[in-house]
């Protein structure tokens, strides 16, 4: 059984021992923080806000300039519209998924109303576009550099290196555990504001990323699957924003937020310059 053949993202010289020390560091800050007592919901702005340089800038503090290119911001040659295909049944899956989830109970349901709520939409302008901005933009890909490459690229390919994981069924348990471990870490990380009751439907989120990232060879996949997931799920509760009172200028950005995502990527590649 050799279920490798199905991926292409190009095997990486990671080491396992990034992800643990990735996950510690990003405990550790984001730990400080909460004791500071950011109660506000600018105060929780500035939380997401950190939470994203931290995913982006971990990269850079861990690993050596020629690793930069394992990140997998560069598309193969000839698989550009695969990327593309494998995005776009990204999205379909994502969103197959969350009707299902909401679909299963009334508790499902009024945890993602909750979730909107805690946000805090309808307060200002300025706070409403900041916040479609981190849910939209930042969020997906700093939680895709973190999750999908510190966390889950790390581990899968950091312990396939040793003599013990050559074989098929070894490589595979390899895979199952860093799938596993950062589809938890992924859904463990968005508690509080009623997301602990989508514990769930966060894990399977977390799944899917990580299969979009071996899939498509690229980190593009997974990113722009996540925006695009993001900004429909706050386009389908429209009513509800406009109930909360969501500004004109952030609801039009919950519908170009992803192409904002997709420049953004774009940039972050271009900044690694000659690394990749």
């Amino acid at each position: 059984m050799n279920i490798h053949r199905w991926f292409i993202l190009p095997r990486s010289q990671l080491r396992w021992w990034i992800a643990p020390l990735a996950a510690l560091m990003f405990i550790l800050i984001l730990g400080g923080l909460t004791t500071l007592g950011l109660k506000s919901t600018w105060g929780e702005i500035a939380k997401l806000l950190l939470f994203v340089v931290l995913a982006t800038g971990l990269p850079w503090l861990l690993l050596r300039p020629r690793s930069l290119a394992h990140l997998g911001l560069a598309i193969l040659p000839g698989t550009v519209w695969r990327t593309v295909a494998i995005t776009v049944f990204g999205v379909l899956l994502l969103k197959a998924w969350s009707a299902y989830f909401v679909s299963s109970g009334d508790d499902a349901a009024q945890s993602l109303e909750q979730v909107l709520r805690s946000f805090g939409f309808g307060q200002n302008s300025g706070h409403d576009v900041a916040l479609v901005l981190l849910i939209v933009v930042f969020a997906p890909l700093g939680e895709e550099a973190l999750f999908r490459v510190l966390l889950f690229r790390s581990l899968y390919d950091g312990l396939r290196r040793y003599a013990w994981a050559q074989s098929p069924w070894a490589a595979a348990l390899c895979l199952l555990v860093a799938l596993l471990l950062s589809a938890f870490l992924f859904a463990d990380s968005h508690g509080g504001g009623g997301q602990d009751a989508q514990f769930g439907a966060l894990f399977v989120m977390g799944l899917i990323f990580a299969l979009l990232y071996l899939w498509a060879g690229n980190l593009w996949a997974p990113v722009m699957a996540h925006s695009i997931h993001n900004a429909w799920a706050l386009a389908a509760e429209t009513g509800l924003l406009l109930q909360l009172k969501l500004s004109p200028a952030a609801l039009v950005l919950v519908y170009v937020g992803p192409l904002l995502a997709l420049l953004l990527l774009w940039l972050w590649r271009r900044s690694l310059g000659r690394c990749l």
